[in-house]
C-alpha cells in the first residue's frame, strides 16, 4: 500500500489523494467482504477465480437478500484495481518526468 502511495501521490493534490485513496479502501473492504460471504468460510471455493457465467440467479438473489448488494467476480478488487495497478504507476511515472527534467536543467 505505501509503495501505491508513494507513486501517485505526486500527481495530486492532498485532498484529491486522500479521497482516492479513502474510497479505494472502501470499495475493496466491500468487495472482500463479500468474497467472504460467498465462499462462507469454505477454503475450495474462490471467488475471485470463478467465471461470472456460474452465478445463477438464485446465488445473486440470496446475496441481495442477505447482503444488500451483489457482486459479480470479475468486478471483485483484485480483478479491477490490481489489474490496473502498471497503468497507474506509469501515469504517476510521466507526472513526475517533466519536474525531474526541469530540476536537471541548468
Amino acid at each position: 500500500m505505501w509503495a501505491i502511495v508513494n507513486d501517485v501521490r505526486g500527481a495530486v493534490d492532498s485532498w484529491g489523494f486522500k479521497q482516492y485513496v479513502l474510497g479505494v479502501q472502501f470499495y475493496r473492504f466491500i468487495r472482500e467482504n463479500f468474497a467472504s460471504y460467498i465462499e462462507a468460510g469454505d477454503d475450495s471455493i474462490r471467488y475471485a477465480e470463478l467465471p461470472d457465467n456460474v452465478i445463477t440467479p438464485h446465488i445473486k438473489d440470496d446475496a441481495i437478500k442477505t447482503k444488500d448488494s451483489f457482486i459479480y467476480p470479475s468486478r471483485l478488487f483484485a480483478k479491477v484495481a490490481l489489474p490496473s495497478w502498471p497503468r497507474l504507476k506509469a501515469r504517476s511515472s510521466l507526472a513526475n518526468g517533466p519536474r525531474a527534467s526541469s530540476k536537471s536543467s541548468p
